[in-house]
């Protein structure tokens, strides 16, 4: 899971959902907090899960390590309001996060395996190749967009939006499993992705949270109205 984003109401229904699955291992692919109005709280349950963590920009810049020179004005209003709710076993908690954790299953990172500290998009053909070329192992898991893609390599690189992907041994792959708290593809369902290794299967799923309730949240807060009208709509 990745882009959580302070959204408890949304990490609790998603969490209720892979214990459902069965999973064997927890993994969080950064922006734990930023934008919602639980930041702390969801702290506090990824580590309850033991997660295995990266961090995520709004992560870092929430414990002053990266800049919001490039945030806009309600995400930098957000991080201000987040950085003044953690705790000092939060702020610790966060800026020992490993930028880039290598897995016998694949590559963890938030942005991009090339410059995981640069919080890089994916958004061209170009993007991805280089991304490909930095890559150790066949498959890297990523989040930053909050648009669930599976990116792969061949002749030239392509793209799927199917919810459930078989990997290829003969190919190399960039998952980005969406987000949890604040999806942007027009899907205002949270979004996780379980990945058997063994199969080496990918499958996205969508899961309903009380979006209203995670609204009057933010509100609540004191937090930029935007924030909580575009959850409503997957934006």
């Amino acid at each position: 899971m990745a882009d959580i984003h302070g959204n408890l109401v949304a990490l609790e229904e998603i969490l209720g959902f892979l214990e459902e699955q069965k999973v064997d291992q927890y993994v969080c692919l950064g922006d734990i907090v930023g934008y919602g109005a639980n930041p702390s709280e969801c702290i506090a349950r990824v580590r309850e899960k033991e997660c295995l963590c990266v961090p995520g920009n709004h992560d870092a810049a929430a414990v002053g390590k990266t800049s919001i020179a490039n945030f806009n004005k309600d995400a930098k209003e957000a991080v201000e309001w987040t950085s003044g709710q953690l705790s000092e076993s939060d702020r610790i908690f966060l800026m020992n996060l490993p930028l880039k954790v290598e897995m016998d299953y694949g590559t963890l990172v938030h942005a991009t395996p090339d410059a995981p500290g640069a919080w890089h998009y994916i958004y061209t053909d170009l993007d991805a190749l280089l991304c490909f070329e930095a890559m150790q192992g066949k498959v890297c898991f990523i989040g930053h967009s909050h648009v669930p893609v599976v990116y792969f390599s061949g002749d030239s690189v392509g793209y799927t939006r199917k919810p459930k992907v078989k990997l290829s041994k003969k190919r190399k792959y960039l998952v980005n499993v969406g987000s949890v708290g604040q999806p942007r593809d027009g899907d205002a369902r949270s979004c996780v992705v379980i990945y058997d290794d063994e199969q080496m299967i990918v499958e996205t799923f969508r899961v309903r949270y009380n979006v209203e309730r995670s609204q009057s949240r933010i509100l609540a807060a004191g937090l930029p109205h935007s924030l909580a009208y575009r959850i409503e709509f997957g934006q």
